[in-house]
């Protein structure tokens, strides 16, 4: 099996040889059979040839037994006529011709037994004749002397058809032991032949069946995620090259799997990295909303509070005075209305920091140029080609953009900044630039108005980073998706654009 699996040849050649072996081999056997059976047709027909030979042996001895009697008994009546009939019977002669043809073996024996014939004949044609002519005496004297031939006669005759039947019997035999060799010769060939079938079959079979069953367990191992094991075939046919095959795809299955582990364990890293960032970010988010809750409570306390306090005092003040002295009533009334004013103002600017009115009635173009406007730095907006979002995709930009105008005011005075919000790729792009001093991020930590930008885009979706060298000025960069656009409005904002 490992020789025939070994073998540079492709399995229909293998299996083309393997058939035509037992096609040879069953042409062989059938030639076998056919000069077995062709030699007995041959012994069948020369012991035919012989028995004919013994019965035309055996009529001749018969007639030569007959004519033998009929000389012993022609003297003894000496009727003319019965002694006529006797000599008649004895010149009756035997076909010689027709017997030397068929005994051509046997020719010199044929030969002697027809002169023996001829002589006693003759000696017993004469013995008649005298017989005939009343010399009774020298006719039995005769017919005596002619004794010895009529004896070899008997034994010529007997002779031939004995070497007849031992030859039919010699040929038969050989003829039986001859059948028993062909036989046992057809069975030998046959069971040869047959045994030589099932060892191809098999050998061939196993060098497939085999194979094809290592690499069904094969493939169920990689099924399983086994791709360390390798599958070793003798084979160096078609079987043979797709085990080749099969370990290479095993192999880079293996690569694969493996880079798709790193992956699945980095990916797991940075999903682990982003739920601790957004925990820290959320609870940044909920400090920096109490920090925002308690600074609007101290304003709304210290100040709007306070002017409210003091307008009661002095409307109050204002009441008993107004039956007593109008006159400082009505100026103690116009105090109230400055107080009144500011109360407003106070109100105004406290609503103001916590979301701009500007971003809401016009969006964030107008809201990022007044921002700009009252910026300590020269600051140039471009905003061209944007339309209105929703309010927290508006609120994330406009507060970044304000955190990064604050940091070049107080980082890079006097420097030019550059505002710019582009809509692409389905998302909302702005950066801010200056050509200040700028800074070398890896030797400076970053701190809170990045901290609370990133944590503002992060709340939407989106990203920010810093772009900085020394003497090259900062590049503030941030992304943030925009939900698909839809037959309504932009998803993400009211029905009228605005959040």
């Amino acid at each position: 099996m490992a020789l025939v699996a070994r073998a540079p040849v492709p399995i229909r050649r293998k299996l083309v040889v393997a058939f035509g072996a037992v096609v040879a081999l069953l042409v062989t056997i059938a030639g076998i059979g056919t000069y077995a059976l062709g030699q007995s047709n041959e012994r069948t027909e020369r012991i035919a040839t012989l028995q004919r030979r013994v019965s035309v042996y055996r009529q001749l001895q018969s007639t030569t037994m007959f004519k033998l009697y009929v000389a012993a008994t022609a003297l003894t009546d000496t009727d003319p006529d019965a002694l006529d009939a006797a000599l008649r019977q004895l010149n009756d002669s035997y076909d010689f011709e027709r017997l030397r043809f068929l005994a051509r073996d046997e020719g010199s024996l044929v030969s002697e037994i027809q002169a023996a014939y001829d002589q006693f004949v003759n000696a017993m044609t004469a013995a008649i004749d005298l017989g005939r002519e009343g010399a009774l005496d020298e006719a039995l004297a005769m017919q005596l002397q002619a004794r010895p031939v009529a004896e070899t006669l008997v034994r010529l005759t007997d002779q031939l058809v004995n070497k007849a039947e031992s030859d039919s019997a010699t040929l038969a035999r050989e003829n039986e032991r001859a059948s028993r060799s062909s036989r046992r010769l057809f069975i030998v060939f046959a069971a040869g032949g047959i045994g030589l079938a099932l060892l191809l079959g098999f050998v061939i079979s196993s060098s497939i069946i085999g194979p094809i069953t290592q690499m069904n367990r094969r493939l169920g191992e990689l099924a399983q995620g086994e791709f360390d094991q390798r599958l070793e075939l003798a084979n160096r046919d078609e079987l043979g090259m797709l085990a080749v095959n099969l370990n290479a795809m095993s192999d880079e299955l293996g690569r694969l799997y493996k880079d798709l582990g790193n992956w699945n364990r980095t990916l797991e890293a940075r999903v682990a990295e982003q739920v601790r960032e957004l925990e820290a970010s959320r609870a940044r988010v909920v400090a920096a909303a109490d920090a925002a809750r308690r600074r609007i409570e101290r304003d709304l306390h210290d100040g709007a509070q306070q002017h409210l306090v003091a307008l009661d005092v002095n409307l109050q003040l204002a009441r008993a005075l107004l039956a007593e002295d109008p006159g400082a009533a009505e100026k103690l009334l116009d105090e109230l209305a400055t107080n009144i004013t500011d109360a407003i103002d106070e109100l105004r600017n406290l609503a103001h920091g916590i979301y701009p009115p500007l971003l809401v009635d016009s969006g964030l173009s107008e809201a990022l140029r007044a921002a700009a406007a009252g910026s300590a730095s020269r600051v140039r907006v471009d905003t061209s080609g944007i339309g209105r979002f929703g309010t927290d995709v508006e609120a994330a930009v406009y507060f970044c953009c304000l955190e990064a105008l604050q940091n070049a005011a107080k980082h890079a005075p006097g420097a030019n900044v550059t505002v710019t919000v582009r809509e692409e790729a389905g998302g909302l792009r702005f950066e801010i630039a200056d050509d200040g001093p700028g800074f070398d991020p890896d030797a400076v930590r970053h701190g809170h108005g990045f901290t609370n930008m990133s944590d503002r885009l992060g709340a939407v979706g989106g990203q920010v980073h810093w772009e900085s060298a020394p003497g090259r000025g900062t590049r503030i960069v941030g992304t943030l998706p925009l939900a698909p656009v839809s037959d309504g409005p932009r998803a993400g904002t009211d029905g009228d654009g605005r959040g």
